[in-house]
């Protein structure tokens, strides 16, 4: 390893440039420097040594450019030909698909399958569903995803009271096919209500109902005052 602060340049191109000076100067001045004879023959082979192989790695390094951008260029001409004779293949309609998979070719899905509408309600993933009561009295419903899947109308609402403890009843409140959905409550007291909330679609067929989310509501209805 050189050290930290070396007089030496590590590129190429610097040390090239370095050492042809320094070996010029010792060789001006060997007398001087005190160097004999074999010393200065062994400088001045190592660089004749040195800066052969240093053309030969920068011609070898051009050449392998050119080499690769000479193969890219053959690769993009091969592969356009190809196309051109596998489009040509593929519009001949006596062309089996054992015969394009033979060739490696994708081999198109012409047989068209009619979807099932129930198995697309049957299927449809549920609405995710959030409910807040913003105002007293009230309800506000918000599903995701926000755009209505393929197939689908609309949700419908149903609710349960789960103020006191026990298995919930449910009832149906309405549809909705913009959100958000705004259930009027109109409770004289606070409750606990439950909603879950399933898609509809064109033919009114029923998908399945969402995890319930349950939501606390104020009384919306002011008590009378006595006379």
């Amino acid at each position: 390893m050189p050290p930290k602060h070396d007089y030496i340049p590590q590129s190429d191109l610097e040390f090239k440039n370095w050492q042809a000076q320094f070996i010029e100067y010792a060789l001006a001045h060997a007398g001087a420097l005190g160097l004999d004879a074999g010393q200065q023959a062994a400088i001045a082979a190592g660089r004749t040594e040195w800066e052969a192989k240093l053309a030969a790695h920068f011609a070898a390094h051009d050449a392998g450019r050119a080499a690769t951008k000479d193969k890219n260029k053959a690769r993009n001409d091969h592969k356009k030909l190809l196309r051109t004779i596998a489009a040509r293949i593929r519009s001949n309609t006596s062309v089996t698909a054992g015969q394009l998979e033979g060739l490696n070719m994708t081999v198109p899905d012409n047989v068209r399958t009619r979807l099932d509408p129930e198995l697309v309600i049957r299927k449809t993933p549920a609405p995710v569903l959030a409910a807040r009561s913003e105002q007293l009295g009230q309800v506000t419903l918000r599903w995701l995803p926000r755009r209505r899947p393929f197939g689908m109308r609309g949700i419908r609402v149903w609710v349960a009271d789960v103020t006191e403890a026990g298995k919930p009843v449910y009832r149906y409140v309405g549809d909705a096919a913009r959100q958000p959905y705004i259930h009027k409550v109109g409770n004289k007291h606070t409750v606990t209500l439950e909603y879950k909330v399933r898609w509809f679609d064109r033919l009114l067929r029923d998908g399945p109902f969402g995890d319930p989310v349950t939501v606390a509501v104020g009384s919306g209805i002011a008590g009378k005052k006595k006379a």
